[in-house]
């Protein structure tokens, strides 16, 4: 029985999900096979779990296969909101910088603590690399930590350097502190190791000339 269960629903999973798996990083328009395709096997699976291998020879066994088996329905069931959300490409209509009335000041705020230079150099470079005018943007080294090698970093880059006297409240409460400490009228907050990329301001700032807009998220990459 399980000999047959490998070769007629195993392998042809298998190669099921692998073929549309490579197709939908062709073309997105696949997505729909691979997704019906999980939920199908899926189900199928959990079918047999219930009908053919739950454990009766004891009371603990069917007790044990009974946790079992409702982890792997919870684990299914979570894997359908998945597929709920990725049923449909959610493409965010790009709002132009042009729709702002004028250009605001931005103030990047690179929160660290324990980080290395080399890593904070990548992402001041990135953030110095950003394509918006130069006289609007500040960029500031939020030191939590209080090292005299952070600090002669953000001399040498010849950007702003931050730090305060207790690290209390962590990354949430370095952010605060250097907000009171500057003056831009949009913040931008940059993890230690985060790099953006090159049109980062023009692919974010256009959403705030909606007045009621005054949080954008991203991922952690931008199209």
């Amino acid at each position: 029985m399980y000999q047959l269960l490998f070769y007629y629903y195993t392998i042809p999973s298998i190669i099921f999900l692998s073929i549309f798996y490579i197709l939908t990083k062709i073309n997105l328009k696949f997505r729909r096979f691979l997704l019906i395709g999980y939920v199908l096997m899926n189900g199928i699976y959990l079918y047999w779990r219930i009908a053919y291998s739950f454990p009766t020879i004891t009371i603990f066994s069917s007790f044990s296969g009974g946790l079992l088996l409702f982890a792997e329905i919870m684990g299914f069931l979570q894997s359908l909101v998945l597929v709920i959300l990725f049923w449909s490409p959610y493409r965010r209509k790009f709002r132009s910088l042009k729709r702002l009335k004028k250009l605001p000041t931005v103030d990047i705020l690179i929160a660290t603590y324990n980080e290395n230079a080399e890593i904070l150099n990548r992402t001041i470079l990135g953030c110095q690399n950003i394509d918006y005018p130069k006289h609007l943007v500040s960029i500031y080294l939020c030191d939590d930590g209080n090292r005299n090698d952070i600090a002669m970093l953000a001399k040498e880059f010849d950007i702003g350097y931050i730090n305060r006297d207790s690290s209390e409240h962590a990354k949430a409460g370095n952010l605060n502190h250097a907000l009171t400490k500057t003056t831009g009228e949009i913040v931008v907050t940059q993890d230690a190791d985060m790099v953006p990329k090159r049109n980062f301001l023009k692919r974010t700032l256009g959403y705030f000339y909606q007045e009621d807009v005054g949080f954008v998220q991203t991922p952690q990459f931008q199209l």
